[in-house]
């Protein structure tokens, strides 16, 4: 059977079949919006994107000398030290994807930040449900949501999120804070992504 053939053969059986025009008006809508939404997505990644892969670039680069203040290990005079979230005033709008991996320190100003092997104190903004408190040990805990312990002081500890500038406007970091560590780069937390 050749091409034409085939085309009429099929045409031929088109036309036997009953349809609802109605339902095929509707399939070819939802078909339609299918398409606008992934445009729409498409188009919403792009800036995600740049700010992820900015993100990560600038989690790259050293701090400057002086940045943060440097972190000090638990101690017997660890509980004495109160301890204390850097947290955003709301959750992040944007997704972003860089990824912080560390040990969780405590600052001398009792700030919770990370820091990553062989660099400097990473400030970290936490989501708002996010709290700290000192186990026995004396040591910083800090805690999901549900209330489980995240990462301990001096511990391992990994979060996906991205590099903010607290002063830029619309940001959900208040610049004043004194866990901002007097930086311009934060990492403002999204999502933990180990235990």
């Amino acid at each position: 059977m050749d091409e034409q053939a085939l085309r009429e053969a099929l045409h031929v059986r088109a036309a036997q079949q009953a349809f609802d025009p109605d339902a095929v008006g509707r399939a070819v809508e939802r078909g339609r919006a299918r398409r606008r939404r992934r445009r729409t997505t498409l188009l919403a990644a792009v800036p995600v994107v740049a700010l992820a892969v900015a993100g990560s670039a600038a989690a790259g680069l050293a701090w400057l000398p002086g940045d943060p203040p440097a972190a000090r290990s638990a101690g017997p005079d660890a509980v004495a030290r109160p301890v204390q979230l850097l947290t955003q005033a709301t959750s992040p709008g944007l997704v972003f994807h860089a990824r912080l991996d560390g040990t969780l320190t405590v600052t001398d100003d009792g700030c919770v930040a990370i820091t990553p092997i062989g660099s400097a104190v990473v400030p970290v903004a936490w989501p708002p449900e996010w709290t700290v408190g000192r186990d026995d040990d004396g040591r910083a805990v800090v805690y999901d949501p549900q209330g489980r312990p995240f990462a301990h002081e001096d511990g391992p500890a990994g979060v996906g999120g991205g590099l903010v500038n607290p002063a830029a406007g619309g940001s959900a970091i208040d610049p004043a804070d004194p866990c901002a560590l007097g930086s311009s780069r934060v990492f403002q937390v999204a999502d933990a992504l180990f235990w």
